[in-house]
């Protein structure tokens, strides 16, 4: 999905906002310059200041200029219809997990592909919840 500008940046405001507070980091400030901001979301480094200085209009960021800090912790993730579930995934599976997973879900066909069973899909959403 491409989202404006204005979401774009918000989104990765959220996302490192939601990252640092896991790590038990939650005063705001977020360690990324504003050029490292544009690089990440593709914006030119003009443009990605003019949305910086609407943010700081609009009291989500600080109006420290040395920092990006976050004031309005709420906002972006409102500007960006931010959802941080997917930060919250848990540990990868191992080869050897998902042999196991592929054993219990997979019926082979004829051609060789796999059919998953309704009764993996029962499996598999325990290790999705």
């Amino acid at each position: 999905m491409r989202r404006r500008a204005l979401q774009q940046v918000a989104h990765v405001l959220s996302e490192q906002l939601a990252r640092r507070a896991t790590l038990g980091i939650d005063n705001g400030v977020i360690p990324l310059s504003q050029i490292e901001v544009a690089d990440a979301v593709g914006l030119s480094v003009v443009h990605s200041n003019r949305i910086f200085q609407y943010l700081r209009e609009l009291g989500v960021l600080s109006k420290k200029r040395q920092v990006v800090e976050v004031v309005n912790k709420k906002r972006p993730q409102e500007l960006a219809v931010f959802d941080g579930r997917y930060l919250n995934a848990g540990e990868p599976l191992s080869r050897g997990d998902v042999r196991w997973l592929m054993s219990k879900i997979s019926c082979p066909s004829v051609a060789g592909a796999f059919w998953i069973t309704s009764d993996a899909v029962a499996l598999l959403n325990q290790f999705l919840v």
